[in-house]
């Protein structure tokens, strides 16, 4: 058996089994957080190289430096969106962000 190997656009920050895709695994790489089998990759939300502030849909949202995440359900994940000083949320179901909480 010939070992794949999976490359992202930059290091990688968190990682977890991913409970919305069991069997995949999920992982935070600066800017966006993506799931994978092993063998594809696929972004949840935000950009592999574009950073900022915009709460949307999948790679439409920007987070400026992910720290990581926690995913508090099988639909919901909590990210530590470091650069903004914030944490978002995110509904799996429909790969929207949202602001959860703002640092003082």
């Amino acid at each position: 058996m010939a070992t794949q190997y999976i490359t992202t656009e930059g290091s990688v920050f968190d990682m977890e089994e991913d409970l919305y895709n069991p069997g995949n695994l999920l992982f935070v790489d600066q800017y966006s957080i993506k799931t994978t089998d092993g063998t594809t990759t696929s972004v949840v939300v935000g950009s592999g190289s574009e950073e900022g502030y915009v709460e949307g849909v999948g790679e439409a949202a920007r987070f400026k430096t992910i720290f990581g995440f926690k995913q508090i359900s099988i639909t919901q994940l909590l990210v530590a969106d470091s650069g903004n000083q914030c944490l978002r949320s995110v509904d799996r179901e429909t790969n929207q962000t949202s602001l959860f909480t703002v640092s003082p």
